[in-house]
């Protein structure tokens, strides 16, 4: 099969024990000429980074808008910055940290402003590097399309499920999971002003 990279991001990979060090090695000498790798020093940390930056996945997914629409859209980058804020401060109460990348430092960043600040420096960033006319949707998204199953559990559903064990509320990783579950089970988008009337009424 081909295997089609649509961002220029690196595959990260990492030891998440010490006695997987040599084969992790071997790995990316393996994929080296094939895809730009990464070895990074502490994957768990990589991994709750790498959550942290999907959490929106649902936000496409539910509403069936790629992302360079979605996140210019100014209630769904509002909701997007929101989700991320309480995923970063339920994971770190959690006893779970980011890494030192420098998309960790923005969503540390991001949890620590009080919530309007935040969303007016980040919510119109949060695109990126996806032009309004892409059509580029997540892999949530694409799973959905595909007939596949959902991911959402193990991405909102982390959350809520870190938010359940320490006692934190998660109403805007729970609500997006609650909704997405819904879109999987009926196909049926929702529009921006559907989903953030169904996030308002949890909060």
């Amino acid at each position: 099969g081909v295997v089609e990279q649509n961002t220029g991001a690196r595959l990260q990979l990492g030891a998440p024990f010490p006695e997987s060090t040599a084969r992790v090695a071997s790995v990316v000498e393996l994929l080296r000429n094939a895809a730009r790798t990464e070895v990074v020093p502490d994957i768990a940390r990589s991994r709750w980074t790498k959550l942290m930056a999907n959490l929106n996945n649902a936000i496409m997914t539910i509403t069936g808008l790629p992302i360079g629409k979605a996140l210019r859209h100014k209630g769904l980058a509002r909701l997007a910055v929101a989700t991320i804020r309480e995923g970063v401060k339920t994971a770190q109460r959690g006893g779970h940290r980011l890494d030192q990348s420098g998309r960790a430092r923005t969503f540390r960043l991001m949890a620590l402003l009080p919530g309007r600040i935040s969303a007016m420096v980040f919510a119109g960033r949060l695109a990126g590097s996806f032009p309004p006319d892409s059509v580029f949707g997540p892999s949530t998204l694409q799973s959905l399309r595909r007939g596949s199953t959902s991911e959402l559990d193990y991405l909102n559903g982390e959350i809520v499920a870190v938010g359940e064990r320490i006692g934190r509320l998660t109403p805007y990783n729970s609500g997006l999971l609650q909704q997405g579950r819904q879109v999987f089970a009926t196909h049926r988008y929702l529009m921006p002003e559907e989903l953030l009337r169904e996030i308002r009424a949890l909060n």
